[in-house]
């Protein structure tokens, strides 16, 4: 935990703060004066509470503190929803378009996740199944779940997906001239299909369930993905055999 003006931050949110941040450069760099101040406090306080009552969903015993958000826990996924639903409501409100929103969106979201998630291996979270690989990560006493005591070594789940989110970034940056959507399409498909691979070893998930709510909300962005791409994809071969038969 992080002191900072009388309150205890959790490290993982002090980072998601700096990544925050930079997503903010990007935009303010992207958009100029289109996007105001109050935008994006609107577009922060959106991607907390729905973080946070994502979280709470899964444990209802932090209703009673729901606000306590400096002390950690949040999902991810209501996170995301909450950026892009608050980001499609600024968009509409100063006539921007979304889908080029949610590209600058998908060209620093990756970088940003696979950043924060180094916090939880400094928090001792975000880890596997017992593991004897050499890259299995040493997991204190404390920090163990129940019932894997015993074990010392567990799955780096949290580099798994921050790995895979750094290719994901690496792919969608290099998509050179690509139609307004084409970015944020390939990451909702990229990131569920990433969180589903390291869903399959992770300890933390409901018990006795072999595929967990955040699989069904995977699937959701993955399924939201393909629809996408083949809309843009389709449009612009419309487009083009359009344009070739002017040119005929």
């Amino acid at each position: 935990m992080i002191e900072l003006f009388g309150l205890n931050l959790s490290l993982y949110g002090a980072i998601v703060g700096i990544c925050v941040a930079f997503i903010i450069n990007r935009f303010l760099d992207e958009f100029e004066n289109k996007i105001k101040l109050i935008d994006y406090i609107f577009v922060l306080i959106s991607c907390l509470l729905l973080g946070r009552l994502f979280y709470a969903i899964r444990n209802p015993e932090i209703f009673s503190k729901f606000l306590a958000i400096h002390t950690g826990g949040t999902r991810i996924y209501g996170v995301l929803a909450g950026l892009f639903l608050s980001s499609a409501i600024v968009a509409r409100y100063r006539n921007l378009k979304f889908l080029r929103v949610a590209d600058n969106l998908a060209l620093t979201l990756p970088l940003a996740q696979g950043v924060g998630r180094f916090a939880n291996f400094i928090n001792q979270e975000l880890y596997g199944f017992p593991s004897e690989l050499p890259w299995a990560v040493h997991i204190r006493p404390e920090n163990r779940i129940r019932g894997y005591e015993t074990f010392s070594h567990f799955h780096p789940v949290f580099f798994y997906e921050a790995a895979l989110n750094f290719v994901l970034w690496i792919i969608i940056s290099r998509l050179k001239s690509a139609r307004p959507g084409i970015r944020f399409a390939f990451y909702l498909i990229g990131y569920g299909v990433i969180r589903i691979i390291t869903n399959r070893f992770r300890l933390d998930l409901l018990p006795n369930m072999i595929l967990d709510p955040s699989d069904l909300i995977s699937a959701i962005f993955i399924l939201i993905g393909i629809v996408l791409l083949k809309r843009l994809t389709a449009s612009n071969e419309s487009v083009n055999k359009k344009a070739s038969y002017k040119n005929a």
